[in-house]
C-alpha cells in the first residue's frame, strides 16, 4: 500500500487519532473532537470531522471497527511508517534527492543543543550496527 501525503485537516484529524491510540488505545470520535480542539484551539462539529474520518478511511488510513452499540477508531497506518514516507518525500522534492542537502537543511533550523542530540543519536546508531 502506498501511503500518501495528508494536508489539511485530513492530517490534523489522523495526528488526533495517533495520539489518542497512543493515550489510551481506543478511539472514539467524542474524544477525537476533544483532541482535535486542544491541539487546534477550534472546535469542530462532529459532522465535519466524520466527514474527514470517511475520507481517511478511502485513502485506507483508518478503519471503523463496531461493538455492540459503539464504534471505535482504528488507524491502519503506522505514524512512524507515515513519517519515512514523508521525509523520502521532502528529501526527493526538496533536496534533488539528496540526504547530505537535507541534512544540511535540517542542521539550519534545528537548535545547536538538539543538533548535539542528533549527533549523540547517529554515533550510537553506528557504534550498534559494527
Amino acid at each position: 500500500m502506498a501511503i500518501e501525503y495528508l494536508t489539511g485537516l485530513n492530517a490534523i484529524v489522523m495526528k488526533a487519532i495517533w495520539n489518542i491510540e497512543k493515550r489510551q488505545g481506543r478511539v472514539i470520535i467524542q474524544d477525537l473532537v476533544e483532541e482535535i480542539k486542544r491541539n487546534t484551539g477550534k472546535e469542530y462539529h462532529r459532522n465535519s470531522v466524520s466527514t474527514y474520518l470517511r475520507r481517511l478511511e478511502k485513502k485506507d488510513f483508518i478503519e471503523t471497527k463496531k461493538e455492540g452499540r459503539r464504534s471505535f477508531i482504528c488507524s491502519k497506518v503506522d505514524e512512524s511508517d507515515y513519517h519515512k514516507v514523508q521525509f523520502e518525500q521532502m528529501k526527493k522534492v526538496w533536496f534533488d534527492d539528496s540526504w547530505d542537502e537535507f541534512s544540511v537543511a535540517l542542521s539550519d533550523v534545528v537548535k545547536q543543543e538538539e543538533n548535539d542530540k542528533l549527533r549523540r543519536l547517529i554515533d550510537d546508531l553506528d557504534d550498534s550496527a559494527d
